[in-house]
């Protein structure tokens, strides 16, 4: 089927277009990759910023929580050989 010229102009056209959509759509695609790659970087990043977070609050806590709990230790099972001055003074 031979096609005339103003149909062979259009189908050009429509050829270019597709094209032209095809690469925009490629591009498009390739901008989301690259905004979702950078979101999942920076979603890595802060679980790495909140993990050290946890562990250097944990640490902190727990080196005096250990120390309270031994005066409260003492005190639960020395109470009575300790004056009341050095009660006071643990608590």
């Amino acid at each position: 089927m031979a096609f005339r010229p103003r149909e062979r102009i259009l189908a050009n056209l429509e050829a270019i277009y597709r094209e032209a959509y095809e690469r925009a759509k490629a591009a498009s695609d390739q901008a989301r990759m690259a905004d979702l790659d950078a979101a999942y970087q920076r979603e890595q990043h802060l679980n790495t910023l909140k993990n050290q977070f946890l562990l250097n609050v944990s640490h902190e806590l727990r080196t005096p929580l250990t120390e309270v709990r031994g005066y409260i230790d003492l005190l639960r099972e020395h109470h009575q050989q300790l004056d009341p001055d050095l009660q006071a003074t643990f608590l």
